[in-house]
């Protein structure tokens, strides 16, 4: 963890990776919205989530390791829970999400449409700004910043579409995902030669293709 000086300002550089990542992934939503009267809400939807999601896996060390933490509680300003606590932060995103939009079902097309571009923004700029930070030994970086270039381009370009590209989107990001794992040079096979973070990729490919099964079964 290598920290970045702004001026008299010092900070994290995954901090910064990830502020940088957010606020690119903002200005995408934003400019793919405009002129959409949904455009506000769907906005604060989105910038709510990314704000549960940060906060979670900033503070989920406090409910990975409490005994440390709380024998330890500056270690809260220094360290967050890492892989575990990032896919904890999307579970919590993903349940605010829901719950808000079974209240506001005119904001479900636009909010999942222009939160799945903003997400695959997000996740460009950050392997982008990883890759031309730290560089790499191997292909992971590069190639997983062509994975989400091409997922952002069909994304936006494919935005009218209907909800079920934002399905197969996913599906293509999970299979990517668990491709790139094995291009990793730090991985912990744990099944089958896949890692934790491959094997939930895994189960969500496997979950959105019966999805898209589903949605595209002839109606009786």
């Amino acid at each position: 963890m290598s920290i970045i000086s702004l001026g008299p300002l010092m900070i994290r550089s995954d901090l910064f990776v990830l502020i940088l990542s957010a606020a690119f992934g903002y200005l995408i939503f934003h400019l793919r919205l405009h002129g959409k009267d949904e455009r506000t809400e769907a906005a604060d939807l989105l910038i709510n989530s990314f704000i549960l999601g940060f906060l979670t896996w900033k503070f989920s060390l406090l409910l990975l390791h409490p005994v440390y933490t709380l024998s330890r509680p500056m270690s809260l300003l220094y360290y967050s829970g890492g892989e575990k606590g990032l896919w904890l932060a999307h579970v919590f995103a993903v349940v605010y999400i829901w719950r808000r939009l079974k209240y506001k079902q005119h904001l479900v097309k636009p909010y999942l449409q222009g939160g799945t571009l903003a997400y695959l923004s997000f996740r460009l700029a950050e392997a982008s700004l990883l890759w031309g930070m730290e560089g790499t030994e191997g292909f992971s970086r590069p190639l997983g910043v062509i994975l989400y270039a091409v997922l952002t381009g069909w994304a936006w370009f494919r935005f009218e579409s209907p909800l079920k590209t934002i399905v197969n989107l996913g599906l293509w990001y999970c299979i990517g995902s668990v491709l790139l794992g094995y291009l990793y040079e730090i991985r912990e096979p744990i099944f089958a030669g896949l890692s934790a973070n491959q094997i939930l990729f895994a189960l969500l490919a496997v979950g959105l293709l019966l999805l898209d099964n589903r949605l595209h079964k002839p109606r009786r």
